[in-house]
């Protein structure tokens, strides 16, 4: 199975709209399809963007959903213990935590929509693409079945 880590603007994205890539992406994991990788950091990350005021005030989640979400994420997905270091982008040193999540648990995928990640292409065996990308490949894996 397919192990991706999810950047966190995918994940939001996910959960404000049920169409497009991101979501189409979190609908893999949650059936079942794809495996999530994760740290604690991530998942620290999500908590406090869904929780900003502006977040909640224009899209209207509630704490009682954002809590189901983190525990849906944590107890579902292969979480690291986040004990590597990585220090490769410099211009935003807060996306180094996904390469971090990726290098712990030898996943295959990076899926982000952030330009410093992007930029890099990969980081080592791991391939970083955008939504949209990683979409197309469930896509194409299930019509190969």
């Amino acid at each position: 199975m397919i192990r991706a880590v999810l950047d966190t603007n995918v994940l939001v994205s996910a959960m404000l709209s049920h169409l497009g890539p991101p979501a189409r992406i979190y609908h893999a994991w949650r059936d079942g399809e794809r495996e999530l990788v994760s740290s604690y950091s991530l998942i620290e990350e999500l908590d406090v963007v869904l929780r900003r005021p502006t977040m909640r005030e224009n899209h209207g989640m509630t704490n009682a959903q954002i809590a189901d979400l983190i525990t849906l994420i944590t107890e579902n997905a292969t979480m690291t213990p986040g004990t590597i270091e990585v220090e490769v982008v410099k211009e935003d040193p807060d996306d180094n935590k996904f390469l971090a999540c990726a290098a712990e648990a030898d996943a295959e995928y990076i899926v982000s929509g952030d330009k410093h990640l992007l930029t890099l292409g990969h980081y080592g065996d791991v391939a970083i693409v955008r939504p949209r990308v990683f979409a197309d490949l469930l896509d194409e894996e299930r019509r190969d079945k």
